[in-house]
């Protein structure tokens, strides 16, 4: 579906495919994917304050996103350290 296509990094790409939906891991109710055409980012996603490379979901929405694409997994926050640490992820200079 051409209208679910959003330019993306390889990793979210991969675990999105063609989901347009995926489970809460808090409510276990099924939930549509973040869209980044339509829906605005800091109302499902906050940085978390205990590691700022750790993205939380604020909605059920948010977190079914987190979870199908895998956002936080371990890989996904090396490269987030190693952004940092060149100073090239702004959301974590607070």
């Amino acid at each position: 579906m051409l209208a679910n296509l959003a330019l993306a990094c390889p990793h979210c790409n991969a675990h999105q495919w063609a989901h347009t939906a995926d489970f809460d891991p808090e409510t276990g109710r099924e939930e549509p994917l973040f869209n980044p055409r339509t829906d605005e980012w800091n109302e499902h996603f906050v940085w978390s304050s205990e590691d700022s490379c750790i993205l939380v979901g604020k909605t059920p929405r948010g977190r079914a996103t987190i979870a199908r694409l895998q956002m936080n997994h371990a890989n996904v926050i090396a490269v987030r350290r190693l952004l940092v640490e060149l100073g090239l992820f702004p959301e974590t200079s607070r």
